[in-house]
């Protein structure tokens, strides 16, 4: 399946972390994976499959030296405003990513039907 065009991609979201540096959270297509980066560091990702507007996630994980500041949650967030931007639906396999919507009763509407 090919990549969707990148050219009107709007600029990754950022956030800071407790500690003054700069989370990114960014599309990486080639990979099939959103990125959150600390300062340009990977520190977590979230695998993905697209069909059509349907965006699945079987996968989000955070680097170990980097759990417990609520990087995945940050993740998640970037992840679904960009699907909201975009006009994509998700279907959460992931545990993680599924109770992430579950607990944010303002993305559910971002459930694939």
């Amino acid at each position: 399946m090919a990549a969707p065009d990148r050219t009107d991609r709007p600029e990754p979201a950022t956030d800071h972390d407790g500690g003054g540096g700069a989370l990114t959270v960014v599309d990486v297509p080639d990979a099939s994976r959103y990125e959150l980066r600390l300062d340009g560091e990977r520190v977590g990702l979230a695998d993905y499959s697209i069909d059509g507007s349907v965006v699945t996630v079987p996968h989000v994980e955070t680097d170990p030296a980097h759990r417990g500041r609520g990087y995945a949650a940050t993740l998640m967030a970037g992840l679904l405003d960009d699907l909201r931007d975009r006009g994509r639906t998700i279907v959460p396999r992931c545990p993680f990513a599924a109770s992430y919507v579950r607990d944010h009763p303002e993305t559910q509407d971002l459930l694939a039907g």
